[in-house]
């Protein structure tokens, strides 16, 4: 798969959330994902600006992974980098 490919060239993941609902799905779907050196960054809305936040260790990123965090209600985005 293109999503698997891209994926193991993949240094960062940018997950674009709406609001703090998501966010235990999102973690449920991170927890699933074994040790590596992609980085997580979660980007949100804060008034007039947006804030990054980024994740202590590093994940595998896979599509599988990619394809679970874009289905979440409440995730505009997810971008490779």
């Amino acid at each position: 798969y293109l999503t698997d490919a891209v994926a193991k060239v993949s240094e960062a993941l940018m997950i674009y959330v709406e609001n703090e609902k998501c966010l235990p799905e999102i973690k449920k779907v991170i927890s699933e994902q074994k040790s590596g050196r992609g980085r997580i960054l979660f980007v949100a809305p804060a008034a007039d600006y947006s804030v990054e936040i980024e994740l202590p260790h590093g994940y595998t990123i896979c599509g599988e992974m990619i394809n679970s965090l874009s289905r979440i209600a409440g995730v505009s985005l997810v971008k490779q980098i």
